[in-house]
């Protein structure tokens, strides 16, 4: 009984490790828990749902334009996309902005000439759309170093919380990787998905160690956050040292990172003097100059100056402008605290919405309405 029990079980085992290969398919059938769903990692399953995600306007029409026309931008502008495109997780290439940059200004100078010879515009107005194409163009050439700047901006609000439980981490047991896990759990926002991605390279074997990853980590950070950076090289040295010497590090580290974060902010709040001069000037000295000037213009100059020019002046050039000016200086505040996340909340609004007891109102329609009266 023993032996027949024996080939039994043998044959048992054999089944159950045995690939089926279907006659009208080309593609092994795994067992079952070899694709369990429990041995992917949590990382792995986050990693995969912010890649899944859909295709931004901008991605679209980069990859749009790069199917008719494909163009290779210079070694310089090239490096600089291709670590926004990395850094944000766009998914185009870098030749991708360079044609769309190449496509819009073609599309505005075809519109232009259309309109110069059909007689739609005048010179002057065709010219203008050509110049507006240029512009746009540009603006959309540059459009993934500002998501790269923004990204890199909602990231640092994360960056003293993210410091803050590496060293708890490492405090409690003394491992590279559990404390990057740790922390990676418990922040939020584009910092919490650069650092899952990291965790997922590491079990890859993209690097062959977490002091080697976050070598890589510390490059990539250190042009843009330099305390970030050398707090993350104080705990990653930490390891190497004494019990003693590694608190003291660990303690240094979290220094930096404060102590960075408020000169930061000093730096900024300083340097604000002359941005908010200028919206100063450009919103209200020069709206009140101009209802002075334009009779005079009006009088002086009724050939080339008309109604039309005012109202696109004042009405659409330069609150655009003022707007463009503002987010510019805004951009670059350094953010000193971590925004409270509540795209969860059962009682938040559907975006581009506000609530009026239980219905949930759009807010376009009534901004029209406030706009045009």
């Amino acid at each position: 009984m023993g032996v027949f029990g024996g080939k039994k079980k043998k044959k048992e085992e054999r089944h159950k490790y045995h690939f089926d290969l279907p006659e009208d398919s080309g593609h092994i059938m795994l067992p079952s828990s070899v694709t369990d769903q429990r041995m992917t990692s949590r990382e792995y399953r986050i990693f995969k749902a912010v890649e899944n995600r859909k295709r931004t306007w901008y991605e679209l029409l980069a990859n749009t334009s790069a199917k008719f026309i494909t163009v290779s931008p210079d070694k310089d502008t090239k490096q600089n996309l291709e670590k926004a495109i990395s850094f944000a997780g766009m998914k185009i290439t870098p030749e991708s902005p360079m044609s769309l940059f190449v496509s819009t200004i073609l599309l505005f100078v075809v519109l232009g000439v259309v309109s110069i010879v059909t007689g739609m515009l005048p010179a002057i107005g065709g010219m203008g759309v050509i110049a507006l194409g240029f512009m746009m163009g540009y603006w959309l050439l540059r459009y993934p170093l500002g998501v790269l700047k923004h990204a890199r901006i909602e990231a640092s609000s994360q960056i003293v919380l993210a410091v803050l439980y590496m060293v708890v981490s490492m405090r409690i047991t003394p491992n590279l990787e559990a404390a990057l896990r740790f922390a990676a759990s418990n922040v939020s926002g584009p910092l919490a998905w650069d650092m899952r991605r990291l965790i997922w390279d590491i079990e890859m074997r993209k690097y062959y160690s977490v002091s080697q990853a976050l070598d890589a980590y510390i490059a990539k950070w250190k042009p843009e956050n330099e305390e970030f950076a050398e707090s993350l090289r104080l705990i990653r040295d930490s390891t190497r040292q004494v019990p003693e010497r590694a608190k003291q590090e660990l303690d240094e580290a979290l220094n930096i990172i404060l102590e960075g974060t408020k000169t930061r902010m000093k730096h900024y709040a300083q340097d604000l003097r002359m941005p908010v001069m200028v919206i100063h000037m450009m919103g209200i000295v020069l709206p009140i100059l101009g209802t002075i000037m334009a009779p005079l213009a009006a009088v002086f100059m009724a050939e080339l100056v008309g109604p039309i020019h005012f109202i696109l002046g004042y009405n659409v050039a330069l609150p655009i402008i003022i707007v463009w000016f503002i987010n510019n200086t805004l951009s670059k505040r350094p953010m000193t605290f971590s925004p409270v996340d509540v795209s969860h909340h059962p009682d938040l609004p559907p975006k581009g919405y506000f609530s009026m007891g239980k219905v949930n109102v759009p807010v376009l329609p009534i901004a029209l309405i406030v706009a045009a009266a």
